[in-house]
């Protein structure tokens, strides 16, 4: 019995990580199908992955299902560091195509950076109940919940940056400098990756700043290593994402790619239509999926409370939360284009962390019992209700209930922009995950190159259907001129998944003919003989 309480204590943040996501229906995400909000932007990373598969993993030759390129002839293109999609295309060549292993590669990817985050919490000197209270807190931001199985590069990135940042505490703590240049390797991958992810690299530059000019310096530990090293590090950080760039440039020039990392979108060069569009959808939809209600006010006041603390030995504690403060603001100002964009803002995940963090050091100095009780019981009623909300919205997002009123966690637009997505996707796409053997028997093999609308993504459809091609996010594609171009480049077939909205956008202007078959929902038009 002893022995077993020993093991609770040592694992219990681990086990209470696990309910949290069991709560979450995790099991049930990991094995669930392509679905809803975002499936043009994960298709394009599945792309990616079934391009190395199907193309023999050379790690610097990729590619994607949509010709999009080089006059619609080609569908070579590069963007972020595919290091993700390569593992993944490597595992499929054991286990074969299956959306489960990228689930699970980023799902063990943001779980390392938790742990690792506990074990930053431990180092500075937060207790074990505390450091599992704030990670928990932090599990309850439905953004966060629902990218951590569903392969965003900007959920990789942000868990390695929080991984490269417990190593550089390490550093601060032990004087090791093999953590230093670990931390500096992980903060470049990070970077490479998705570059808006590296806010605590940016505040451990300001740091620096500060300690070369003797503003500020630990009296008791070291906050970098020697000049040369610490220059040679951040020099070394800057050349790799700089040639990194220049060979997508390259790549990109070659076979006629575009290169998308995050486009700067500063709401004073933004017409003012879209600043209002964007402010308009906030509330009812951005706000909701990064906290609760209640949440932002615990924040808004451990905020509060931390900043008019005088006390002097949490000066570094608060100028850590002053500088992620700023990189914050920052990069909502330069990426302000956040009207469905909810996993943009996964890139702000350590500044909670930074409050929490550093709101311990405050509330430890409390010298009444019941003030400390008292906080103890709200806490414990905040992580509920916000594990609940949470909850709820990971239901929204995979399954939402038609029928059931979900107003105690999020306002009627969100919920009906939710169900609708729902609806629209089961309706409309859902056919597309099992019609390979349909098009098998119609002739339209693989090799086989279609157009898909009114897909307006990039790819989804395609990649659902396993074929190559084009879709409605070609917007030339609702003209006559257009769909002659994709014949000419070698397009035979046309599928049509939603007839009515097609026709809303132009399609009622081309002359098609009669369809050779339909497919459930799936009208199947022959282009060319």
């Amino acid at each position: 019995m002893l022995e077993m309480r020993k093991i609770l204590h040592q694992y219990y943040p681990l086990l209470a990580l696990v309910i949290v996501f069991l709560i979450y229906s995790t099991p049930y995400v990991l094995q669930s199908p392509l679905c809803s909000v975002h499936l043009w932007r994960q298709t394009d990373s599945l792309s990616f992955c079934r391009y190395y598969y199907e193309n023999g993993l050379k790690f610097f030759d990729t590619g994607i299902q949509a010709y999009l390129f080089k006059d619609f002839e080609s569908n070579k293109t590069i963007g972020e560091f595919p290091i993700v999609y390569y593992l993944t295309a490597c595992i499929w060549k054991i286990t074969g195509e299956n959306l489960w292993v990228l689930r699970v590669i980023t799902l063990t990817l943001f779980s390392m950076a938790l742990y690792s985050t506990f074990r930053a919490f431990r180092l500075l000197g937060v207790s074990r109940f505390y450091s599992t209270f704030s990670l928990i807190l932090a599990c309850t931001s439905p953004a966060v919940v629902i990218y951590s199985t569903n392969f965003l590069p900007d959920m990789h990135a942000v868990s390695i940056s929080l991984i490269a940042s417990f190593f550089y505490i390490r550093f601060v703590i032990f004087q090791r400098i093999g953590h230093w240049w670990i931390s500096l390797l992980l903060f470049c991958l990070a970077a490479l990756i998705k570059p808006t992810a590296v806010i605590p690299f940016g505040v451990i530059g300001l740091l620096w700043i500060l300690d070369i000019t003797s503003l500020f310096r630990l009296k008791t530990h070291q906050l970098f290593p020697s000049l040369l090293i610490t220059i040679m590090g951040f020099f070394l950080v800057f050349v790799v994402n700089a040639m990194y760039l220049l060979w997508v440039a390259h790549y990109n020039n070659t076979y006629g790619g575009w290169f998308t990392p995050n486009a700067i979108f500063t709401p004073w060069n933004q017409p003012q239509e879209d600043i209002n569009r964007y402010l308009e959808m906030a509330p009812y939809f951005l706000f909701p999926k990064v906290f609760s209600a209640s949440m932002f006010l615990f924040l808004g006041a451990s905020l509060l409370i931390v900043f008019i603390d005088r006390n002097k030995e949490t000066i570094l504690s608060r100028l850590v939360l002053l500088f992620t403060l700023i990189g914050s603001v920052a990069y909502i100002l330069l990426f302000f284009k956040w009207d469905v964009h909810d996993y943009y803002s996964l890139a702000l995940l350590p500044f909670p962390l930074v409050i929490l963090a550093t709101l311990y050091f405050r509330i430890k100095t409390i010298q009444f019992t019941s003030a400390k009780r008292i906080a103890a019981v709200l806490g414990v009623a905040l992580i509920s209700f916000n594990v609940f909300y949470a909850s709820q919205h990971v239901q929204l997002r995979y399954a939402p209930k038609h029928n059931k009123n979900y107003s105690l966690v999020t306002n009627t637009k969100e919920a009906e922009l939710m169900k609708y997505h729902s609806w629209y996707h089961v309706e409309h796409f859902r056919a597309f995950d099992n019609i390979e053997s349909e098009l098998n028997r119609l002739g339209i093999t693989r090799d086989v190159k279609v157009i898909s609308m009114p897909d307006e993504s990039f790819q989804a459809s395609l990649f659902m259907m396993h074929r190559k091609g084009w879709t409605g996010g070609q917007k030339d594609n609702f003209t006559k001129e257009g769909i002659k171009r994709k014949i000419d480049c070698g397009a035979q077939f046309l599928l049509i998944n939603d007839f009515q909205r097609a026709c809303n956008m132009g399609l009622d202007t081309l002359f098609i003919g009669t369809p050779i078959d339909t497919i459930q929902n799936i009208l199947v038009y022959r282009l060319r003989e």
